[in-house]
């Protein structure tokens, strides 16, 4: 399907830098970068950040939006009116931006947005869509073509799949996810049946534009109707993927055993083709071999000679316990997204040895592989948890070495945060006084421990957080005010109606907008008198 380089496996991922993280998330990745520096192409994945629906930036973009729609103002350019921080914390724009029906330029210039909503084709009087220098925004969705009166684009093209210049593929489908599925049919606007939608890439002109476009049909017939790309594109409807390409030289027989796997079906018939790959160190076979799953089994002591990511992942998908011994070796790999890849790996399987080596990593990695390691603990039962438990503790008093570099604190910082996100998953009530001393750090880790109190929502664990929330609500921080006002709605008692009251005059809209939901979330008469006086 891409036959302009050679193929190999190290799956590009869009990595975040640290700092960013948080204040929200980079503005750049790294998916298209083989396109510049002649890199061979490796299969792509679709950006599925989840947007933080509580960050300052998100709830100023929601009163943006609301303002736009009062004023049925012709321009819509959010990022003039939000701080570069909390631009960087959007990753999407949301569903209330088909409210938007007189903007008639849509301006996303510098953005972070992985993805736009289909609601975008609800702007019926949208005649410019400036998404320019947003250079994690690799796809559109197809609804963008109901917006009739679109007539000029500005978009930075060589950020797109596809696109004719260095013609970088896809990503394969379906991956389908909340964040991308809309709830209806892209084609003819009709509910999905029980089976779903189904998932196509098509390139076709929009405005100035030739764009990749994910269609999400309720039929055959449907996808059927979708028209062909323009010349010089990958033609459609497609699936996307690097797999079809990497079977070619196995003759014209082999591409009908492999297609059906780009359509997500476990086909029997493509296991021979498969492991004749691996045999012959064709590491790009491992992202098929993840799909078929256990009715691959015979490549499991071929997988175990070739490193990387998917080779590791399919390793596991194999759900072979003769496999765990080599899952456990690969979790020391230099590789870091390969020893991800064994952590997530080894939770589909029960082995005290598992829940050992799993408690390693929690005790001794870095945040974001902790985080893979304890996640995949939550699922093991009473006693993987009692000692992930055990190990939080230990990591949410963890601090920097003395004289240790602003990275070294900030880590342990980070490490604090989410050592208390998961002692509220588990909801332990033993947990409180460990957590209750944190609450007077700064907002990183106070806004988790405050959640996880508010998770374990005992008793003891409210009453211990309120003080904190009353002296917080004050501070000069508008992001320890905003946690405050969240909670304070969040736990619901009526002592909360005259502290949120007078935060209905903070200065910071944001905190007032919280305040606003805060007091609606109470609902008592006392906080329903208080929101008809303002």
């Amino acid at each position: 399907m891409w036959p302009f380089r050679n193929k190999s496996l190290q799956t590009i991922r869009c990595k975040i830098p640290r700092q960013d993280i948080a204040v929200g998330t980079s503005t750049s990745c790294n998916c298209l970068d083989p396109q510049a520096d002649d890199r061979p192409w490796t299969e792509l994945k679709l950006h599925l950040e989840e947007q933080d629906t509580n960050s300052p930036g998100w709830l100023k973009l929601l009163e943006l939006v609301e303002e736009a729609v009062s004023d049925q103002r012709a321009e819509f350019a959010p990022a003039r009116d939000m701080t570069p921080s909390e631009w960087a914390q959007i990753v999407t724009l949301p569903p209330s931006i088909a409210r938007l029906k007189a903007v008639e330029h849509l301006s996303l210039y510098g953005s972070g947005l992985v993805r736009i909503p289909p609601e975008i084709g609800e702007m019926e009087s949208l005649k410019q869509f400036t998404p320019y220098t947003s250079y994690r925004l690799h796809w559109f969705p197809y609804e963008i073509l109901r917006c009739k009166n679109l007539r000029e684009s500005t978009v930075s093209t060589r950020a797109l799949y596809g696109n004719c210049k260095y013609h970088p593929p896809f990503p394969a489908l379906p991956s389908l996810s909340d964040y991308v599925v809309p709830s209806t049919c892209s084609v003819c606007n009709a509910r999905f049946g029980l089976s779903g939608p189904l998932q196509y890439w098509v390139s076709l002109p929009v405005a100035t534009d030739v764009l990749p476009l994910l269609v999400h049909a309720c039929s055959p017939e449907c996808v059927e109707s979708l028209r062909v790309a323009p010349e010089g594109y990958v033609a459609g409807p497609h699936r996307g993927g690097l797999v079809l390409d990497e079977f070619v030289h196995f003759g014209a027989g082999a591409v009908p055993a492999i297609i059906p796997i780009l359509r997500g079906e476990a086909n029997p018939q493509a296991v021979a083709p498969l492991i004749e790959a691996v045999k012959q160190g064709r590491e790009l076979a491992a992202a098929a071999i993840i799909k078929l799953g256990p009715i691959a089994r015979e490549a499991l002591p071929h997988l175990t000679r070739l490193e990387g990511e998917d080779a590791t992942r399919a390793l596991a998908s194999l759900r072979n316990p003769v496999a765990i011994p080599e899952l456990l070796r690969r979790l020391n790999e230099s590789d870091y997204w390969c020893r991800v890849a064994a952590a997530e790996g080894l939770g589909l399987f029960s082995d005290p040895a598992i829940v050992e080596a799993l408690l390693e990593v929690v005790a001794n990695e870095d945040e974001s592989l902790f985080r893979s390691a304890a996640e995949c603990l939550l699922g093991m039962g009473p006693e993987a948890i009692k000692g992930l438990t055990k190990i939080l503790r230990i990591n949410l008093a963890r601090s920097a070495p003395e004289g240790a570099d602003t990275h070294a604190v900030n880590d342990a910082i980070h490490v604090r945060a989410s050592a208390a996100e998961f002692l509220g998953k588990i909801g332990h009530h033993e947990s409180v006084p460990l957590l209750v001393p944190r609450l007077t750090e700064t907002w990183t880790v106070f806004n988790s421990v405050a959640d996880a109190l508010f998770a374990v929502n005992t008793s003891e664990a409210i009453e211990a957080l309120k003080p904190e929330l009353r002296s917080r609500i004050n501070s000069d921080d508008r992001l320890d005010r905003t946690t405050s006002v969240r909670l304070m709605g969040a736990i619901g008692d009526n002592e909360f109606v005259l502290p949120l009251t007078k935060a209905l005059g903070d200065p910071d809209s944001l905190v007032r907008n919280t305040a606003k939901a805060a007091l609606q979330s109470i609902g008592t008469p006392q906080a329903s008198t208080k929101l008809s006086d303002e």
